[in-house]
């Protein structure tokens, strides 16, 4: 069973949520929203830019809006029948139950295991006063210049441990900067901080960056760069 929540949270997208008040004079954040209801504004969801995804509440998908393609890479056929939590990196997808609306941020996965980060906001489709089905509605996330690069960066460390299972995250027991590369006190840098909340700790392998190393064992950092000189000088 997929893991149910009681916070509340503001919907942090307008497009969708006005397109459907237009024509139901309903808000997606007002959770009471029934099965009749999505059905004769299906369409009005399928064009919308943003991935809508309805599911049970074992987490097996029944309906996937054409947005899927150009997201993901799937074809929404491909994906119907399949459980949401697949669908989705590291720590298991939050959703709403019937007496609360979620929005949080979260890592979808592409046909290439890729990752997209993206705005998964969800809430209950409800019959009575009991909840049946499930509606994520996820927004990609497009990052600024000045956060880009970082966010990118996060993005490639991870998916080289889905690429290859026995790789890990290599992070600083100090300062949980990532390390990007082989080497093993260089090329260290500092995260996306959203993007780490989604990683699980079995994925990581400790070790300690260049500037942790010079600030905890200064002695041992003066050894090894006098080690290094010596090694260059002889070359």
């Amino acid at each position: 069973m997929i893991q149910q929540t009681n916070t509340t949270h503001i919907l942090e997208t307008d497009f969708l949520n006005e397109q459907f008040n237009k024509k139901t004079n309903y808000s997606l954040e007002n959770i009471n929203i029934n099965p009749k209801l999505f059905s004769e504004n299906i369409g009005t969801l399928s064009s919308s830019k943003e991935l809508v995804i309805k599911y049970d509440l074992n987490g097996k998908i029944n309906y996937i809006s054409s947005a899927c393609k150009k997201m993901t890479g799937y074809h929404p056929e491909e994906l119907l029948n399949s459980n949401i939590e697949n669908q989705f990196y590291g720590k298991p997808i939050i959703i709403a139950n019937s007496n609360s609306t979620k929005s949080i941020r979260n890592l979808l996965l592409n046909k290439q295991k890729g990752l997209i980060p993206v705005i998964q906001k969800t809430f209950s489709l409800i019959t009575g006063n009991r909840s049946d089905e499930i509606i994520t509605i996820l927004t990609q996330i497009n990052n600024t210049p000045k956060t880009s690069k970082r966010v990118q960066k996060t993005l490639d460390v991870i998916h080289k441990t889905i690429i290859n299972k026995d790789t890990y995250i290599p992070i600083c027991s100090f300062c949980h900067k990532f390390r990007d590369g082989e080497e093993a006190l260089n090329n260290w840098f500092s995260p996306d901080p959203e993007i780490v909340k989604h990683i699980p700790e079995n994925q990581f392998t400790h070790g300690i960056c260049l500037d942790c190393f010079k600030y905890h064992y200064p002695k041992l950092y003066l050894k090894r760069e006098a080690r290094l000189k010596s090694i260059h000088f002889q070359h």
